[in-house]
């Protein structure tokens, strides 16, 4: 949309009367969109991850209650079913370990630019 609006106020005509003034208007209107843009796309990959992480643990609290029914299932209080309900328990608590919002400092907004930086620096150390 920016872009589009960019190119609809350009007057191709008049190129060569462009003028200082009118390159520091085009900056001052686009500068704070691309910014907000920027920080919207930060918080959305934030939310998709939190999104993400949640749905996994939902995912093995539910496998958790159904694994924990057929070892009840299987036969009555063994050895054996004691050792799978506390081996079910433990990998789940270790599971459940991790806070799904530990790794949000680390979300980022994923552009253009950043694809291509460490593609630079590659080049730059086969040199």
């Amino acid at each position: 949309m920016l872009a589009l609006f960019n190119f609809l106020t350009i007057e191709f005509d008049k190129l060569d009367q462009i003028t200082i003034t009118s390159i520091i208007v085009r900056v001052i209107l686009n500068v704070p969109l691309i910014w907000i843009a920027t920080v919207a796309n930060i918080n959305l990959n934030k939310y998709s991850k939190l999104e993400q992480e949640y749905g996994h643990k939902e995912a093995l609290a539910r496998s958790f209650e159904k694994y924990k029914s057929e070892i009840i299932t299987l036969t009555a209080e063994t050895d054996e079913t004691i050792y799978l309900k506390t081996k079910l328990l433990d990998l789940n608590l270790e599971a459940f370990r991790k806070n799904p919002a530990d790794g949000m400092e680390t979300a980022k907004s994923v552009s253009f630019f950043e694809k291509m930086i460490p593609n630079i620096k590659k080049e730059k150390q086969e040199t």
